[in-house]
C-alpha cells in the first residue's frame, strides 16, 4: 500500500464510541458485579455424588491401573500393574468438579481398567523410567549367571520381554507390533481358541 495514495483521515486515531461494536465499561463492570454479588448470596450447590456404572449397588469391583498412578481416597496411591477393589460408596464420592464419576472416567480413559490385571499387559510402558529399571535390573541377573548358554538365553528373554534398551521411534514401533500379537495371542486364549 503507498501511503501518498490514502486519505490523511486513515491514520488518525477515532474517538472511543465512533464504532457501535464496542464495549461500555461502566455496563461490563456493572454486570460483573451483579454476578459477584448473587454469587456471594447463593454459593455453588455441592455436585450430587454420581454412581458408578462399573460398581453395583451394595457390592464392590475389582479395578486394575493401566495408565498413571490413581487414588481413590487421597491417602493411598495404586501404581500401573496393581489392582484395588472399590466399594459402591466409595466409587460414589469419588467425582469431579463438573459431577461425573471420576472412576467412570478413568475407566473410559483407559487408566483403569475393570477386573485383574491382564497377563499380557506389562507393570510398565515401553521406555518409561519403570521400564529402564525393571529391564536394568533383568539384564543384571542375567548378567550374573555363569553358564555361557544360560546367560545367552536369559539376554534373549531380556530382550523379548523388554524390547531393545535404547528406545527409538522404530525399536517402539516393533515393541507396539509385537504388544499387539501378544494381546491377539492372549484374546484367542480367552476365547477358547489356540493360537
Amino acid at each position: 500500500m503507498n501511503t501518498a495514495d490514502t486519505d490523511s483521515r486513515d491514520w488518525v486515531a477515532m474517538p472511543y464510541g465512533a464504532f457501535p461494536d464496542e464495549v461500555d465499561e461502566d455496563k461490563v463492570l456493572a454486570h460483573a458485579a451483579a454476578i459477584l454479588a448473587a454469587r456471594a448470596e447463593a454459593p455453588p450447590a455441592e455436585p450430587e455424588p454420581v454412581p458408578s456404572k462399573h460398581v453395583p449397588e451394595g457390592g464392590s469391583t475389582l479395578f486394575h491401573v493401566l495408565g498413571d498412578a490413581v487414588s481413590i481416597d487421597g491417602a493411598t496411591w495404586h501404581e500401573r500393574g496393581s489392582e484395588f477393589s472399590v466399594t459402591h460408596e466409595q466409587a460414589a464420592q469419588k467425582f469431579d468438579r463438573r459431577g461425573r464419576n471420576t472412576l467412570d472416567a478413568w475407566v473410559e480413559a483407559g487408566r483403569v481398567g475393570l477386573g485383574p490385571y491382564p497377563d499380557f499387559e506389562r507393570p510398565w510402558v515401553y521406555g518409561s523410567l519403570p521400564w529402564t529399571q525393571a529391564r536394568d535390573a533383568a539384564s543384571r541377573e542375567a548378567a550374573s549367571l555363569t553358564d555361557p548358554d544360560e546367560r545367552a538365553a536369559a539376554f534373549d528373554a531380556v530382550m523379548k520381554y523388554f524390547g531393545p534398551a535404547r528406545y527409538t521411534p522404530e525399536s517402539g514401533e516393533k515393541h507396539y507390533r509385537q504388544r499387539m500379537q501378544e494381546f491377539a495371542d492372549w484374546r484367542a486364549r480367552q476365547k477358547g481358541g489356540s493360537r
